[in-house]
């Protein structure tokens, strides 16, 4: 079984976005900021058999509320050329 680091974009505040990954082979590893965006980079398996569980991610501005349902700190990305902090939770689905 082959573990594979993937990243995907983070939309803005407020947005969620799922990604479909193996909970018994998952790992977070960074958030941070690429061409502007907010990105997270994480390692699961590449079979697609089996992946078959979801990972939702939820952006958060400074001073905004934080959903109830996402109790998982990811991390924090900081977008200097724009003056934006971002902050992002995780759950499981």
């Amino acid at each position: 079984m082959a573990r594979v680091i993937y990243k995907t974009l983070i939309p803005y505040v407020g947005q969620k976005v799922l990604i479909k990954v193996s909970e018994n082979y998952f790992r977070f590893l960074h958030v941070g900021e690429q061409n502007q965006r907010p990105c997270v980079w994480y390692e699961t398996v590449s079979e697609d058999n089996m992946c078959k569980d979801y990972y939702e991610i939820i952006v958060v501005g400074t001073g905004h509320p934080i959903p109830d349902e996402f109790q998982t700190y990811l991390g924090t990305s900081q977008m200097n050329d724009l003056g934006l902090v971002w902050h992002l939770y995780g759950r499981w689905i």
